[in-house]
Formats: structure tokens, sequence, C-alpha cells
């Protein structure tokens, strides 16, 4: 991947619109907090195991490291991309934006069914 996800979602953070999902402000606002807070951390945890490499895809030139089984990867297969869609959804729930919540959906199906089989097929090919 040529552009790492975070820096496509602030690119496009500020053309989405908000205040059309029809939920109340308070709750929107907490319920997003909490899912920002979860994507940070699983993101956090996934950079930590895998190296801060994997922030700018590094990664590309350097032979691919296997993640362990150990920490955040039992529980998740990609805790990174699972982090970047969780805060996205978050931030769109935050702004009651139905779109933003669409755009999560297909950011988080696009980099686990897409760039993750690619990315564990050239750890395979390395190993």
């Amino acid at each position: 991947m040529i552009i790492p996800p975070w820096i496509a979602f602030l690119a496009t953070s500020r053309s989405v619109p908000n205040g059309d999902l029809p939920v109340p402000p308070f709750l929107a606002s907490r319920v997003g907090a909490l899912l920002r807070g979860g994507g940070v951390l699983f993101t956090v945890l996934g950079f930590r195991e895998l190296g801060l490499g994997a922030l700018i895809n590094l990664d590309q030139f350097r032979p691919p490291v296997e993640p362990t089984a150990a920490a955040i990867y039992r529980l998740l297969d990609d805790p990174i991309y699972t982090g970047y869609a969780l805060g996205t959804a978050g931030w769109a729930l935050r702004r009651r934006s139905t779109s933003g919540l669409l755009l999560a959906g297909f950011m988080y199906v696009l980099l686990t069914c897409v760039q993750s089989p690619i990315e564990k097929a050239r750890v395979r090919r390395a190993g």
C-alpha cells in the first residue's frame, strides 16, 4: 500500500458530512469516544508488536516480520487495521455521520480482505 490508511483518513476527514445520523449527540459523543479509544489501543498494540516501520510502510524495503501468537495478534488477526476502522467509526459516530460510518466499514473490508492477504502472502514468501 502506497498511502497508509491514517493519511487517507486525515485527508478525507473534513469532506464527510455530519449530523445526518439519528443518534442523540450525547450518546454519539460517548460511544464515539469509546470506539476511538479502542481503535487507538488496538493500533498501538499492533505497532508495538510489529514495530513502527509499519506506520510508514518501511517494511516494503526490509524483510517482513511475522507477528507472534502472543498479545494482541492472538485476539485479532489484523489489530492495526481493526484499530484504523474502529477509530474512523468512532470519529464518524461522534459527528453523527452516516457516510462516515459507511467509510469506516468500507475501510475495514478493504484493509482486511484486500491488503492483509497481500501482506500475509509476502510474509510466507519471505519466510
